[in-house]
């Protein structure tokens, strides 16, 4: 049950601090007031999409949070699931949704830091939000198995058959994939033969460009180099006055030193590694001057070696490591090609039993759904007597899905299509839903059915929102939809915008919405009304001036009628 919905900066509303009750809560208001508002505003905290338009102007941030009390096992599973604590109640939950100008949203349960998939998963157990917009998705076949399924509890066999038929999917793609002609298949075989025994040939290696690369100007160079490393060692050590000799007279003279009795040690000790630095840099010096001949043949090796790198490069891709990459992506084909035939065998063997598995699933799932069809379609019209419809049929039409020549269409969600029918009069026969019913027949349509899903142990949610349910319907319908939410508030707590005095009278808290203009701004504004104030507002309806702030519509008798309205609607 939601306790509390607290609003700040959400489209027209600055602040707002709602608390519900047990039971029917309705919210009245003229038309464009913001009573849709408040229930964007807990579609919000629930997991919807936000968009920055809906950030009040001027304010830097918008925030929307929902106390809710509940103990429902699915919600006490997923919290678990999850690992969210819980406060010091177990029973209370809070639920908090930020976000700023810029975009950037917040999600918050019980102060832990979620993702907005996981706010979302916990709204769908919290809160059934059934807007203006939902007449239209009614009508909708994809919707319609949506419900069904829903209410036969069948997504496991669901999953199954997602499942099943990803499987089957990947392996007919895979299955076309390989289908070539016998010459399409010679044809690539030569090819991949003739590319692999030539890159083999060359037995590339992942580093070996750039050491070629860096080896031509040795190769080039040979002779000056040569020259200068010579130079180089006869000045560490070559000759009598190299500086390996002057540094060894210094350590002798240190030695005479130290002999006198003069402390120099640390000056010998720096002098002695000198002497060895330098005698392993004349050493590495004079293995360089070895090798730092002039070699026709090895610079004619390297740069044929680099000619063939290039004009690979050129054939097989921009650098050595994909060259070896694209020789071991033509040996896998090569491969598979050279087996195709025990691999398309294989394949086909496969396919058959995925086919196979598919195909029970898909009348596993068919048979589910007629039975819950039934099952479903019985308790609608039983819901119907409440609504004035005694006399309207409704079925659930569970029948296989075939293309144009009449062949099974499989997808994830099996093999069927749904379709909702109605007939609202004795002797009409039933057709599709989207065909014959009018907005008002609609409204009371889906009622019903969210009537029979409430009703489900563990599947419906404990609150249920109606955006203007009563939608096309008046008068003793009204009435008819003013009872049945009554009902239905005795097990579930129900929020209603609303039009129909009938059904603002039967609530247990009645709120009214008015839109104000101050200092400028406008802004939404939302007070509970007390039990004079809620003879005057139903008073209003009675007379077609719901939200008005002027008196013109009270009349002693539309007065009266409101009284008696909220006397009976307390029965």
């Amino acid at each position: 049950m939601l306790l509390e919905l607290s609003i700040k900066n959400f489209a027209l509303i600055e602040s707002l601090e709602l608390e519900f009750s047990p039971g029917l809560n309705v919210l009245t208001g003229e038309t464009g007031a913001g009573k849709s508002i408040v229930v964007e505003s807990l579609g919000l905290v629930l997991g919807d999409r936000a968009s920055t338009q809906e950030v009040r102007t001027g304010a830097s941030r918008m925030t929307v949070s929902g106390v809710f009390r509940t103990h429902t096992p699915r919600l006490r599973r997923l919290l678990d699931e999850l690992d969210i604590s819980s406060e010091d109640d177990p029973e209370m939950l809070r639920l908090r949704r930020d976000v700023d100008a810029s975009g950037r949203s917040r999600c918050f349960v019980n102060d832990t830091p979620v993702n907005l998939a996981t706010l979302s998963r916990l709204g769908d157990l919290l809160v059934d939000i059934h807007g203006q917009h939902e007449h239209q998705l009614l009508l909708r076949p994809a919707e319609q198995m949506e419900i069904l399924d829903s209410y036969g509890r069948l997504e496991k066999i669901k999953t199954e058959m997602r499942d099943h038929y990803v499987r089957w999917k990947d392996l007919s793609s895979e299955q076309a994939a390989i289908s070539l002609s016998e010459q399409e298949r010679a044809q690539r075989i030569d090819l991949y033969r003739f590319q692999l025994d030539e890159l083999k040939a060359a037995r590339l290696q992942p580093d070996e460009e750039d050491r070629l690369e860096q080896r031509v100007p040795q190769l080039k160079n040979a002779e000056r180099l040569k020259s200068l490393l010579n130079e180089a060692y006869d000045c560490l050590y070559g000759n009598d006055g190299a500086a390996s000799g002057k540094v060894r007279r210094v350590q002798r003279i240190l030695e005479s030193l130290q002999n006198l009795g003069i402390d120099v040690q640390e000056q010998s000790d720096m002098i002695q590694e000198s002497v060895i630095r330098l005698e392993e840099t004349a050493h590495s010096l004079d293995a360089l001057r070895q090798g730092a001949s002039a070699d026709p043949a090895e610079l004619d090796a390297v740069l044929s070696r680099l000619d063939l790198i290039a004009k690979l490069k050129r054939k097989y891709g921009p650098t050595v490591e994909q060259i070896m990459q694209y020789q071991q992506k033509i040996s896998e084909e090569l491969d598979r090609l050279e087996h195709l035939e025990e691999r398309t065998q294989n394949l086909s063997q496969n396919l058959a039993v995925a086919e196979k598995d598919m195909d029970q699933t898909v009348k596993k799932l068919r048979q589910a759904r007629v039975q819950s069809a039934e099952k479903m379609a019985r308790l609608v019209e039983k819901e119907f007597s409440d609504l004035g419809l005694s006399q309207a049929r409704f079925g659930v039409s569970v029948t296989p899905d075939l293309d144009e020549e009449g062949r099974p269409r499989y997808s994830g969600s099996g093999g069927d299509k749904i379709h909702f029918t109605f007939s609202a009069n004795p002797g009409e026969e039933e057709r599709l839903l989207s065909e014959v019913a009018s907005g008002g027949e609609l409204s009371r349509v889906m009622l019903s059915i969210k009537t029979v899903i409430s009703k489900e142990p563990d599947l419906g949610t404990p609150t249920l929102v109606f955006d203007e349910v009563d939608s096309g319907v008046g008068g003793s319908m009204g009435i008819a939809i003013a009872k049945k939410l009554n009902q239905l508030s005795k097990t579930h707590q129900i929020l209603c915008i609303t039009h129909v005095p009938q059904i603002a009278a039967s609530a247990m808290t009645h709120f009214h919405v008015e839109k104000n203009v101050h200092a400028g701004r406008t802004a939404t504004r939302v007070r509970t009304l007390s039990k004079e104030d809620r003879i005057e507002e139903v008073a209003r309806m009675l007379g077609g001036g719901a939200g008005s702030k002027s008196t013109e519509d009270l009349t002693p008798v539309s007065v009266q009628h409101a009284r008696e309205l909220l006397a009976s609607g307390k029965k």
